[in-house]
């Protein structure tokens, strides 16, 4: 099968390692050893890992793959050595307000709380008072698996040389749609970031995946040209030309322990299935 020229991008959320973990919980979370075979793989494959400068600036080889990790798990650190093992780069996505308050994120807690109040916070158009009821809800980590990174494990994440750090805004949860809000909260996440890392983020992560043009708009006012969705499929080279298309690349996430991993993973890659878009373990 011919290998098609373009950009994959992979996104990966909480690293759980011999955990017993629900169906529901176990949705968020890939296992390191998975991490590992995908690296293995690509380099099989002779496939380039790239970070978002990369992208925006055209080092490109045509076959590339952007890594990414979110919401800013600790546990997304057990990654590291297997990058730098294989030579990998990758992108970490945070969502500075569960940073700073030590909170557990949606995609942990939002299944523990009743539906009235899950309503209740995502009926909040505005992000001060949907802060006010996460705050009083005192979601905290239940475990060491949900714990966010620390301000401190941040800032040294950042020193490393083949890592870009971007941003969840918004709480990670869809719904915001004041222009201001949406703007003030981008320039808020960016200024944590800088804050802590010294460098503004390389890229944002849409809430929930969700996409609108009034948020296209606003990126590069906030000097953000990368923008990841949660649409699977695979950016062609002339995709890549278009400044427009680069603050709406398509994103895939890799098979969580709930999809059952599958055992033949580096047979699609290397059989270049990924850039064919026939990749049936992803949505």
């Amino acid at each position: 099968m011919e290998q098609r020229e373009g950009l994959l991008v992979l996104g990966m959320r909480g690293i759980a390692e011999g955990d017993i973990l629900s169906p529901a919980i176990s949705a968020n979370y890939t296992s390191l050893a998975l991490v590992e075979r995908l690296l293995i793989a690509m380099n099989k494959a002779d496939l380039n890992t790239v970070l978002p400068s990369d992208i925006q600036e055209g080092n490109l080889t045509g076959h590339d793959v952007l890594l990414t990790f979110q919401p800013g798990y600790a546990n997304n650190l057990k990654a590291l050595p297997l990058l730098k093992k294989y030579g990998a780069k990758a992108l970490f996505l945070v969502a500075p307000f569960y940073i700073q308050e030590g909170l557990a994120f949606p995609c942990d807690f939002m299944q523990r709380l009743k539906p009235s109040e899950r309503d209740s916070i995502l009926s909040q158009k505005s992000l001060q008072k949907r802060e006010k009821k996460l705050k009083r809800a005192m979601q905290i980590p239940q475990c060491e698996r949900e714990k966010p990174m620390s301000i401190e494990q941040l800032e040294g994440l950042s020193a490393e040389r083949n890592i870009a750090i971007g941003i969840m805004p918004f709480l990670g949860l869809p719904g915001i749609k004041d222009s201001l809000e949406l703007f003030d909260e981008i320039n808020h996440a960016g200024d944590f970031v800088a804050a802590v890392t010294g460098r503004f983020p390389e890229a944002l992560a849409f809430p929930d995946g969700q996409v609108s043009q009034q948020m296209l708009d606003l990126l590069p006012l906030n000097d953000i040209h990368i923008g990841l969705t949660e649409n699977s499929g695979f950016n062609t080279d002339d995709e890549l030309k278009d400044p427009k298309h680069l603050l709406k690349l398509k994103r895939r996430f890799l098979p969580t322990i709930s999809t059952k991993e599958p055992e033949n993973l580096e047979n699609y890659i290397l059989a270049n299935r990924f850039f064919a878009g026939d990749y049936p373990f992803i949505g």
